[in-house]
C-alpha cells in the first residue's frame, strides 16, 4: 500500500509566538515553556543555510494529506494534523488524525494522538492552537452535527479528546473551516462559513468558546447576513490591540447581535 510522503524543512525556530496569546508582544529567545506559551507555527520559510530532509512518511493507518501546518512545543517536538487516513472506518479514506512527532538519539517517531471518526468530527484542514498547558485544541468543517470543535486536555492518563461544541447550523452556524484562536484567558475564538441566520441561511458566524471548569460554553458574537457585503468568513486575524481589547469588543458585539 502506498505511503504518503511528507517533508519537514527544518530550521532555526524563531522567538514568536501568536499575538493573541500574548497580546502582541514577542518573548525572548527561549522564554518558552509552562509559564509562557510554548508552542509556535512551524517555519516553512527556507534560509539560504537551512536543510531539507523527509524526517516521516505516513502510513495509512497513521494518516494521509497533512494539509494544516504543524506547530512545535517546547521540546521541539510537532503537533499536527492529517486530513484522510487513520484507524476510522466511517469515512471512505479515512477521517483523518491528530498526530505528534518526537525527535531522540534514534531519529523521528509519530505517535498518533486521535483517530476522527466522523461522529467526534472529521477531515480536520487547519492548524492546531495550545495553551499554557499545552493543551491542543481545533475545529472541523465535517462531523458531529454540522461541524466540531475540539479539544485534546492532559491528565494522568495522557491525552484526552473532547467535543467542546458540536454545531448545529440554522443561528448556530456550521462548518467551522478555520484554525481557532485563543486569548489570555484561554477563550476560544472561531468562525463558520455558513449559518447565523434561520432555516438554511445565513453567510456564517463568529463564535467565542469559553471554559467554566470541564464545561464549554458557545456564544455567537456575530453572524454574517444575506444581502451584505461581508459573507463566508475564512479565518480570523487577531493583532496585539486587538487581544488587550477582545474582552471589551465581545461584549459591544454580542449586544449589537
Amino acid at each position: 500500500m502506498r505511503r504518503i510522503t511528507v517533508a519537514f524543512i527544518l530550521s532555526t525556530l524563531a522567538a514568536l509566538t501568536a499575538a493573541c496569546m500574548n497580546g502582541g508582544a514577542v518573548p525572548p529567545a527561549g522564554a518558552f515553556g509552562r509559564s509562557a506559551p510554548s508552542f509556535v507555527a512551524a517555519p516553512y520559510g527556507l534560509p539560504v543555510t537551512s536543510s531539507y530532509s523527509v524526517i516521516h512518511s505516513f502510513a495509512p493507518s497513521e494518516g494521509n494529506t497533512p494539509e494544516a501546518s504543524p506547530i512545535v512545543d517546547a521540546e521541539n517536538r510537532l503537533y499536527g494534523t492529517t486530513k484522510l487516513g487513520g484507524t476510522s472506518s466511517a469515512c471512505g479514506s479515512g477521517c483523518g488524525t491528530i498526530y505528534r512527532l518526537s525527535h531522540d538519539s534514534h531519529g523521528w517517531k509519530e505517535t498518533t494522538l486521535w483517530s476522527f471518526d466522523l461522529y467526534h468530527g472529521a477531515y480536520p484542514s487547519s492548524p492546531l492552537v495550545a495553551d499554557t498547558l499545552e493543551n491542543l485544541y481545533g475545529a472541523t468543517d465535517v462531523g458531529g452535527n454540522l461541524g466540531v470543535a475540539y479539544g485534546l486536555f492532559h491528565d494522568v492518563h495522557g491525552l484526552r479528546f473532547r467535543d467542546l461544541h458540536s454545531f448545529q447550523g440554522n443561528r448556530d452556524g456550521a462548518q467551522p473551516r478555520t484554525s481557532l484562536i485563543l486569548d489570555r484567558h484561554g477563550n476560544l475564538y472561531g468562525t463558520t462559513i455558513v449559518g447565523g441566520t434561520g432555516g438554511s441561511g445565513g453567510n456564517g458566524t463568529v463564535y467565542e468558546l469559553t471554559r467554566s471548569g470541564n464545561k464549554w460554553t458557545e456564544t455567537i458574537i456575530h453572524r454574517f447576513f444575506l444581502g451584505k457585503t461581508e459573507r463566508t468568513p475564512q479565518a480570523l486575524y487577531c493583532s496585539g490591540a486587538t487581544a488587550r481589547s477582545m474582552e471589551r469588543r465581545r461584549t459591544a458585539e454580542t449586544l449589537r447581535v
